[in-house]
């Protein structure tokens, strides 16, 4: 962020306003961590926004560090803000519709009528309303040393206490639990479709991302919440680089140079000439 902005020169200069617009400080986020939402988890929050991103912006200093020629950076004010995509992209079930209660359910077809992105994008089609935005939440700014930083935690029980009878049930079901996996994990992978491209300046590259399916159902607008896979493609078509993606919507920010592409907080790829 500080090279692109042109601040790593020979003197000291301040960066970052987080009393600025969030939408015109995302380009310059440094960090974010991902915020899921499981199958019970269904509530007024999920059902708004689905899976989404804490992003970590920064406000400081920047300056020269002589005799060598590194730069010292001094962080003055961390802001945090939520992001999420609102987007029909690909394919996505939504769930059984009832429009003479408004009720909704994830799973049961006799509760509404089946809806899918395809459906939303049809009715766009028609009447030219509706589309695809990003969604930002109030930044919260405070000093580093007053910023509360977010972590998964997990709890662990000690191996001496697990119960016995769990671990016949385990083994004597081993193979249908490996079976299931096998079609949980791989069945969305091969599933994947296009959700977003991006082309090389010279149009020699492509960036192209894609989404798995999730199921059972998301809610309206939850596509970009999905996992899947960002892929780096040379003109004819030949795979060079992968990753995997928590959810497709961060691939957002995508930036080529001659010789490379970065994919914000995902990868960074050389290009072979």
């Amino acid at each position: 962020m500080l090279r692109r902005k042109g601040l790593l020169g020979g003197v000291s200069q301040p960066f970052g306003n987080l009393a600025g617009s969030v939408q015109l400080q995302d380009r310059d986020y440094i960090n974010q961590r991902v915020v899921s939402f499981g199958l019970f988890d269904f509530d007024d929050m999920s059902a708004a926004l689905g899976n989404f991103a804490f992003r970590v912006v920064a406000a400081g200093t920047v300056a020269p560090a002589p005799p060598t020629s590194q730069h010292r950076v001094t962080i003055t004010e961390v802001g945090v803000y939520i992001w999420d995509s609102y987007d029909f992209n690909g394919d996505q079930f939504l769930g059984y519709w009832d429009d003479s209660d408004d009720s909704v359910s994830m799973t049961n077809p006799l509760s509404g009528t089946k809806v899918s992105n395809a459906d939303f994008r049809s009715w766009r089609g028609r009447t030219g309303r509706g589309g695809d935005f990003g969604v930002f939440s109030d930044m919260k700014a405070d000093p580093p040393d007053k910023t509360r930083y977010l972590c998964h935690m997990t709890q662990h029980l000690p191996a001496g206490n697990r119960p016995r009878k769990a671990w016949i049930a385990l083994a004597l079901s081993g193979a249908i639990v490996l079976a299931l996996l096998g079609v949980w994990i791989l069945g969305p992978r091969m599933l994947a479709k296009e959700y977003a491209r991006f082309t090389s300046p010279d149009g020699n590259y492509a960036i192209v991302v894609f989404r798995e399916p999730v199921w059972p159902a998301v809610m309206p607008g939850q596509a970009g919440d999905a996992p899947g896979t960002v892929r780096l493609y040379d003109r004819h078509g030949k795979l060079l680089r992968q990753a995997r993606v928590e959810m497709v919507q961060l691939v957002n920010q995508v930036e080529w140079t001659d010789d490379s592409v970065r994919i914000k907080l995902i990868a960074e790829w050389e290009l072979p000439h």
